[in-house]
């Protein structure tokens, strides 16, 4: 049996083991039994079973909470093996009685140990291909919050330069009200020049008259 740092697991295996050990004296002894007395046996078995199964379910549950999950989760999948392979060992032994077969127990302590090697290798190839399965969803998901990063990223840039140009625009509109209003009075200068140069002309206009009146006055009376 394999110790863990875990007491509550452990204990759990430990009344696991027994109940195997127990569990695989019972279908030894189905051989020799007939009648109701089978029957019962055969009940009792099943009920045995249904026990070990509950100090798997324990176990699995203690290992997912614990920081030395992964040797746990090895220790359980061994145990569920086992399992596994009593189960077959029983049912062939049901088989077997019910038509009256012999029994050699040397040749059927070997068949269950070959059986818990290869139920064992099984249940820990489907183990190794959900761990394989469960990295490559880790993985999508991963590169799925790489893409929602990159994308809020994006978005947050076409925010800036939304703003940006939000900003240029209002700049641009303030350029052309400075631009009207600068029209506007260079307009107003022109027409005060084009006043005042009418104003000096006819100034002239006047100085000019006056001067030739004058010298008609001066040199012709």
């Amino acid at each position: 049996m394999t110790q863990t740092d875990n007491p509550v697991f452990n204990g759990y295996e430990r009344e696991f083991t027994s109940k195997a050990k127990l569990i695989r004296r019972k279908i030894s002894q189905l051989q020799g039994l007939q009648g109701e007395r089978r029957r019962e046996e055969i009940v009792d078995i099943e009920r045995q079973f249904d026990e070990a199964r509950r100090y798997l379910e324990r176990m699995d549950e203690v290992a997912r909470d614990s920081s030395s999950r992964g040797v746990m989760e090895s220790v359980t999948i061994e145990r569920q093996a086992e399992l596994t392979a009593l189960r077959r060992s029983f049912s062939n032994h049901k088989e077997r009685s019910a038509f009256g077969g012999e029994f050699d127990d040397g040749d059927d302590d070997e068949d269950f140990q070959a059986a818990v090697l290869t139920q064992r290798a099984r249940v820990l190839d489907n183990h190794q291909r959900l761990n394989q399965q469960t990295d490559l969803v880790q993985e999508a998901h991963a590169v799925i919050l790489g893409t929602e990063q990159r994308g809020l990223g994006v978005v947050d840039e076409m925010a800036e330069q939304g703003e940006s140009l939000l900003r240029s625009r209002d700049r641009v509109a303030d350029i052309n009200d400075d631009v009207d209003t600068s029209r506007t009075v260079l307009m107003k200068m022109a027409v005060q020049a084009f006043k005042n140069k009418i104003l000096l002309c006819a100034v002239i206009v006047l100085l000019g008259g006056a001067i030739a009146a004058e010298v008609y006055f001066k040199f012709f009376h």
